[in-house]
């Protein structure tokens, strides 16, 4: 009997742990074939993902209805890295012809304003393996190598606003290069190594002596996958091919997440949180998608900032993936609660793409409720609250886009009908113009989570109790 007790008590604990309801995922359709899905980003507004598949298609999901084509496929074209520019204007596309070790780099353009992908002429360069753009736009750095006997020739090359390369590249003898990712502030890029024998993250410092402009950190990692910076804070976090991961802000730091076999990462707009992609696991004899989420807000780093949000039932329809099922890359949708993420089987099925959604509604990317920036559920000293509105005592706006100071709009006006309340208020008993209740869990997304955390876990509970006493009284 107490046996049976323990197992539903379990049973609550699980169905009422938060990291169970933070994400929803769900299964884009599509027509891809052939080729591995290896990286995804997303045009500043939000507005569609491009994602390119090694063999060198190029994808366009439109976020409007979630719906996939392809609109390009260079011919003999290893595609590695994608990535726009601030102003969404053009993205770069790098990779090689041939064998990437020693063949020749390509650039390809996507245009914005035209929709069309074209090959830059930029003359002979080694395989192109990373690009990133600076963060203020004005040039983009794109990371090649050769292959030699020991370690690589690894070089970065500068192109200006019109695409031509500009002043002289850096070069260091290094392993072969997987990501690249700057810092906010421009003055530092992140470049991991991980597909050779030397594993090295390598920090690019443009303004720095030649000597000095490629420079070894000293990290003692497996290898090392991908790299993304905080936005606000400016530290950056590598995912090591392995279960740990590790933090650089001028010195390492590490946590092994006893799990996982990371390759990709991606921090949200605001740096609030970052999800980390890896292979299909089964940790509890049940395949899942797996995904960590590193809380990036909250000032540390050990393993109480992380926590497991994997895909579940990830070998079921529509998923179908198995322990060779490796989720390649992750990015998040600007200004929005919700991302993809991409992957499959190297060289075979599925090729998977998933919508990721944030169930936390409005502390996800919300505008205040006093018309203040998006700030990832810390508003005005706010904490996150499971979904709930931070109500801090600050004025309303009607437009909800800035508050110019005056009392006009106060959400304490004294009222006799809605009419004579701002918008998204309304008068209630007192007399008294209070924000209106809206359905859903708020940020624009429709996530399902309809009640507040505690409500779902006081239900729970009682629901334990109804199974405890029906136990009993088979029992008797």
């Amino acid at each position: 009997m107490r046996s049976i007790h323990f197992k539903i008590l379990l049973f609550v604990v699980f169905l009422s742990n938060p990291a169970l309801a933070f994400y929803e995922y769900h299964c884009i359709p599509h027509a891809i074939a052939s080729g591995d899905l290896v990286d995804v980003d997303w045009h500043p507004s939000g507005d569609y993902a491009l994602i390119g598949v090694n063999d060198g298609k190029i994808l366009k999901v439109d976020a409007s209805d979630w719906t996939v084509s392809q609109v390009a496929k260079p011919d003999d074209f290893f595609l590695n890295k994608l990535a726009f520019n601030p102003d969404g204007t053009e993205a770069l596309i790098v990779g090689c012809y041939g064998y990437c070790a020693l063949g020749e780099g390509r650039i390809y353009r996507w245009d914005d304003s035209a929709g069309t992908v074209s090959l830059l002429d930029i003359g002979s360069l080694p395989a192109a393996r990373a690009v990133e753009f600076a963060p203020d736009g004005s040039y983009a750095v794109v990371v090649t190598w050769i292959e030699e006997i020991t370690d690589g020739i690894l070089t970065v090359w500068a192109f200006d606003s019109s695409l031509q390369g500009f002043g002289p590249p850096a070069i260091g003898r290094f392993g072969c290069p997987c990501d690249v990712s700057w810092r906010p502030d421009g003055q530092e890029a992140l470049i991991t190594t991980c597909c050779s024998s030397s594993v090295q993250v390598i920090a690019y410092r443009p303004d720095a002596q030649s000597s000095d402009r490629l420079v070894d950190t000293g990290y003692n990692g497996f290898g090392a996958a991908s790299v993304d910076h905080h936005p606000l804070e400016g530290f950056g976090v590598v995912v090591d091919q392995s279960q740990n991961v590790y933090r650089w802000d001028g010195t390492w730091e590490s946590v092994d997440l006893g799990s996982g076999w990371f390759y990709g990462i991606a921090f949200n707009s605001d740096g609030s949180r970052a999800l980390l992609v890896s292979y299909a696991s089964a940790p509890q004899g049940n395949l899942v998608g797996t995904v960590f989420e590193f809380l990036g807000d909250q000032g540390g780093f050990s393993g109480s900032e992380f926590r497991d949000v994997s895909i579940p039932d990830f070998d079921s329809d529509p998923w179908m993936g198995d322990t060779s099922t490796k989720l390649a890359a992750v990015a998040f949708r600007p200004g929005h609660c919700e991302g993809l993420i991409v992957g499959g089987n190297v060289g075979g099925e599925p090729k998977i793409i998933a919508r990721f959604i944030d169930t936390r509604g409005a502390d996800c990317l919300a505008p205040g409720p006093d018309g203040g920036d998006a700030d990832g559920g810390n508003d005005d000293g706010g904490i996150e609250d499971g979904g709930e509105l931070e109500k801090d005592g600050g004025e309303y706006t009607e437009t909800r886009e800035g508050d110019p100071g005056d009392t006009t709009d106060s959400p304490t006006a004294e009222c006799s009908s809605d009419e004579d309340c701002p918008d998204g208020h309304a008068c209630d008993n007192e007399g008294k113009c209070v924000e209106a209740k809206k359905p859903g869990g708020g940020c624009g997304c429709d996530s399902g989570a309809k009640h507040p955390l505690a409500v779902q876990v006081v239900y729970l509970l009682l629901l334990a109790i109804v199974i405890y006493r029906k136990t009993n009284n088979l029992t008797e």
